[in-house]
């Protein structure tokens, strides 16, 4: 017996670009926070 492929989401390439954007959003965050706040 075969197991029930489960069905797959859509795939939106935009999506991995935008969590590429949001990603480099929070390093660039924190490293002005370390800056700021002397904290090496």
């Amino acid at each position: 017996m075969q197991p029930t492929p489960l069905p797959t989401k859509p795939h939106y390439p935009i999506l991995d670009g935008l969590r590429g954007v949001v990603a480099l959003m929070v390093v660039a965050f924190h490293l002005r926070e370390v800056h700021a706040t002397g904290h090496h």
